[in-house]
């Protein structure tokens, strides 16, 4: 079985992350959502060499399968996740 990670690339100071944040409450995912600072994790951020916040990104097996930046809606997430669970 496949290593699959669903992670929100987000800053405490971004206006978009924090829309993202307010929209994601309360909603399930199939699997955990990480959520990642990039000012607390910048090597992270530049491992995945993410330029703009909120990022979504999906990671199978360590590797990138999807990318999503913006304030995207919860059920564009859900559907990134599905694709590849």
């Amino acid at each position: 079985m496949s290593n699959i990670r669903a992670i929100r690339f987000a800053a405490r100071w971004s206006g978009p992350c924090k829309s993202l944040a307010r929209s994601l409450e309360g909603h399930i995912f199939p699997i955990e959502l990480e959520v990642i600072d990039i000012d607390d994790n910048r090597s992270m951020a530049e491992k995945y060499s993410v330029r703009g916040v909120p990022c979504v990104m999906i990671l199978k097996d360590g590797k990138e399968v999807a990318r999503k930046m913006g304030a995207i809606p919860p059920r564009l997430i859900e559907e990134m996740i599905s694709e590849h669970v």
